[in-house]
Parts: C-alpha cells; structure tokens; sequence
C-alpha cells in the first residue's frame, strides 16, 4: 500500500525519555550557531517557519519549507485513497495475496486495500507528500501548541529535506525489491526523521543528547512496538506502521552516535535492505549468494491451471510476526527471526475453482536448525523441512493439494508476453496496488512507558 508518495507521523509517545537520563548540569542544548526551538502553534505559518528552519540548520540541507495544512482523519483518508477509479483487477490481487496470507494467520482472509488504509490512516498523526511536497497534520482535536505536535512538525520537515536531497520516489524504485526490503527502506527514512525529532524532543525538554541513555530508551520502545504489532489483525499490512520507527529510529542513532552526520549519509548511499540487519545488524554470510539458491526454487508448481498471484520476500520482521501467531513463547519469538537467512512466500490461484493456495520456503543461517520455524508448529500448514539445506518449505491451501505439487518447486522469475524470461528478482508485492498517497512516515509522540518487570525480548 505504499508508494513513497507520502511519509508519515504515527501517533505515539514516549514519556520515559526524561527517565532515561542521568541529573543534568546544563541547560536545553542545541546545535551551536541553529535557531532555537520553542513550543508553539504548528498551525500557523510562523510556527511552520520556526520549526522548519531549526531542523534544516540541525540536519543540513536546502529543502523550502513546504506547505502545511491541518486536515481531519477523513480528509487524511480521502487524500491518500485519491481520486482515481479503483482498479478491480489489482484489488482483486490483494484480496488473493490477503487470503495467502490468511493461510499462515498473517492477515483476516476478506482483508481489502481499504481496510489497510483506514487502519494505517488511523496511526497517522502527519503526512508528507513527495508528490506534491506538502505537509498534512491531522487534527484530531487536541491541542497543536504542544512538545508533541512541534516534534511531529520537525519529524516531517526531515521528510521534506530528505526528499530535496535524495529524491525519495528514487530512492525506493532504486532499492526495493520485495515486502521485506522495502521495510528496511522505510526503516532507514523513518529512522532519520526519528533521529532529528528526538533532537528536537531533547531541546524542548532541556536535556543534553549525551546525557540520554539512548540503548534503554530503544529497548523499551521496541518491547512496546512488539508487543502492538502481536495484536494486530494483519500484520504483514501493518508492518510499515510498526518497524520501521522503534527499530529504524534506533539503528540510525546508533550511527549517528558513533558517526554523526556522515554516518547517516553512509546509510543512505548504502542502505540496508533486510530488515535482519536492522533487527540482528549486518550477517557474516554471503545472504546474496544464499538468497539466489533460494529463488531456484521459491515458490511451488501446482495445477496446470494455478497462477501466482504474486511471490515476495517477508523477511525477518514477518517471520517474527509469524511466530506469536503460531504461539512460540514469547522469550522464544526472535530466535527464528535472527536464524532467517533468507524467504519467498507466494500466492497461487486456481482460477477454476476459486482456491487460493499459499506457500513459504525460508533457508537459515548457519548454525540455526530450519527445525526453529514457527510454521512447524502449525498443525493446518504441510510443512517440510530440508536438513542438509538448512530450508523448510510449507503450503498450506483453502481447498485440496496435490502432494506433487507440493514438492515440486521452481524460480519466481516472471515471463514477458513473448515468452522470455525476465530478471528471476522476488516480485515487489507489498501488496499488488497502490495508494495515491503513501504513509510512509511517522509521528514519534511518546509511546506508554514499560516496566522494566515487564516480559521483553529485546532485554
């Protein structure tokens, strides 16, 4: 449902910042010789003015400041939809990939594109659009003179900065290549925007950046985000809501901690694109060379008559997903995910009959048993595990499946209309239509505080 059209706020909060750090000596910092920031109304242009021109001073770079209009959730909803005639052909599509999905508890089984707008659209505090380089802050009526409001402002203004540098349409066509590197796309985005609105959150609070333990903050945020993204009806939709900030926010400040500003544009002109290294960092292994054997045989040969809907990456992010919704205790729920090396799940329709049949094959990496995938567990999914490959293979169908079928596996390469075979890449299916904006950003208000009793996986 995105198209690096549009980046967005999410409606969180933090309020264990000022917990996170040590009694402090000094006053509110910023960067020497920058424009202060104040709270104030984000609704009116001067506001705008301030804040935009702080966090280009902080950041770098020559963006003008875009315009800002303040809209409700409907409004919000309705720009994002556009105004073009649905195509029934695509959103046929992602019901079909949906009803995949459904099979292995990753999505309700009549989940439509609209569903997954208003549900995203619900998350989203600011919008901006790299189409038309507008800001759109969503009045939902609460006061927009606020810390919060100013430092989703800031978050946006970055998005703005990054599109003028880097050219953010670009950069996603350039880079993404399945559902699972398109979160680390957005993640790297989201999580530069989260660096500069945390900068701005420390000033307004008068606390100095080094004085803030920034590991624990993280923790804490990414238990929480865990522990929303394990309540969600369909995960794989949400994903995009979920990852990238918590997770992103914190892999880019751990560069810019170590780096400063040339850390980040290190990332950005060498991106990650699993989010296993965003979760677990960098692998040791060849994942390419890995990755390729993978494709010779990612997705299944059913009926003469099946078609695929559609073959993606969901990566480690999904994987984790995956395993609380095959109920693998939560102290247990990331050693799967960190043991992925590489995935394609596809989507396949009979068209006679109607039947959806949905298939996953992962590989693991040294080291890591395929035995540790959830879908083992899972006693509706055919599951099939590979020793001497380290790969387990599942299908799992509406209707019946040929058991040679089911064993039977080939490349997800795609075929031209003349017959000739096109780059065997994973198909980008995330999911097969497009908005006419695209919420891709965030608004990191503040999310609930966690105890430090609490069960968490990233303790």
């Amino acid at each position: 449902m995105t198209d690096a059209r549009g980046w967005v706020s999410r409606r969180t909060k933090f309020p264990w910042l000022v917990l996170m750090v040590v009694p402090l000596l000094g006053s509110a910092c910023s960067d020497e010789g920058c424009p202060a920031v104040s709270v104030c109304n984000v609704g009116e242009l001067s506001c705008q003015q301030e804040v935009m021109e702080a966090v280009r001073c902080m950041r770098g770079g020559t963006a003008p400041l875009p315009p800002v209009s303040v809209v409700s959730e409907e409004q919000l909803l309705a720009r994002i939809a556009g105004d073009d005639e649905p195509d029934e052909e695509a959103e046929r599509a992602y019901e079909q990939w949906n009803r995949g999905l459904s099979l292995f508890r990753l999505a309700p089984p009549d989940y439509g594109s609209m569903d997954a707008q208003k549900a995203t659209a619900a998350e989203y505090a600011a919008v901006y659009f790299s189409e038309t380089k507008e800001i759109m802050i969503v009045d939902r009526g609460e006061s927009l003179a606020t810390p919060q409001a100013v430092e989703t402002l800031a978050h946006e203004a970055v998005h703005a900065l990054q599109d003028a540098d880097y050219d953010l349409r670009a950069l996603r066509k350039r880079w993404v290549t399945s559902t699972d590197s398109s979160l680390a796309i957005k993640a790297l985005i989201e999580g530069e925007a989260v660096l500069y609105q945390l900068l701005v959150a420390t000033a307004l609070d008068g606390v100095d950046v080094g004085w803030v333990k920034w590991e624990d903050f993280f923790r804490r945020w990414r238990s929480s985000a865990l522990e929303q993204a394990d309540q969600d009806g369909a995960p794989v939709a949400l994903a995009p809501v979920r990852f990238p900030y918590a997770f992103g926010g914190g892999f880019v400040m751990q560069h810019w901690l170590a780096n400063g500003r040339a850390g980040v544009e290190a990332l950005l002109a060498k991106p990650p694109l699993t989010t296993h290294e965003i979760m677990f960092g960098a692998s040791k292994t060849d994942v390419t060379a890995e990755q390729s054997m993978l494709r010779d045989r990612g997705v299944p040969v059913l009926s003469n008559t099946s078609r695929q809907v559609g073959a993606s990456s969901l990566g480690a992010w999904i994987t984790r997903m995956f395993a609380a919704r095959a109920n693998v205790p939560i102290a247990q729920r990331l050693v799967a995910a960190q043991g992925l090396l590489g995935d394609v799940f596809s989507a396949h329709l009979d068209p006679t009959s109607g039947q959806v049949t949905a298939a996953w094959r992962t590989r693991m990496q040294e080291g890591f048993s395929p035995e540790i995938w959830p879908g083992a567990s899972l006693p509706a999914l055919r599951t099939w595990v590979e020793l001497a490959d380290r790969e387990t293979y599942a299908v799992a169908t509406e209707g019946m499946l040929p058991e040679a079928g089911a064993l039977t596996w080939r490349s997800p390469s795609q075929v031209d209309d003349d017959g000739r075979q096109l780059t065997a890449a994973i198909l980008s299916l995330e999911p097969p239509t497009e908005s006419a904006g695209d919420p891709l950003g965030c608004n990191v208000r503040r999310p609930p505080l966690w105890s430090d009793d609490d069960a968490s996986e990233t303790k």
